[in-house]
């Protein structure tokens, strides 16, 4: 078989786990940030604080992310886990968004 060819083949184990794993570490990155930024700052903290912490603990997994997916090695894992950390931070947003909106009313 061509090496080539090899790289091509999807494995599904893979990805799917990646995906479930790097949703659960985007939680993780969410229960960090929350409690950063409650003990830097306290109740008082105002909301860009708290973006701010969340963004700098967000960023730093995604970058090293795309910096394995480079390496190819086991690109469909880590591919797996950007997507898991991308639909993991979307959902953090939809439900940071539900709970805003149902506290107001």
């Amino acid at each position: 078989m061509d090496e080539r060819a090899e790289h091509r083949d999807l494995r599904w184990k893979e990805v799917v786990g990646g995906v479930v794993i790097g949703f659960l570490a985007c939680w993780g990155f969410f229960g960090v940030a929350v409690f950063v930024a409650y003990v830097a700052t306290g109740d008082s903290a105002p909301g860009w604080v708290t973006v701010l912490m969340w963004a700098s603990l967000a960023v730093a997994p995604a970058v090293f992310l795309v910096a394995a997916l480079v390496r190819r090695r086991r690109g469909q894992l880590v591919a797996g886990m950007l997507l898991g950390l991308t639909v993991g931070s979307i959902v953090g947003a939809g439900v940071c968004t539900t709970y805003s909106l149902l506290s107001m009313a």
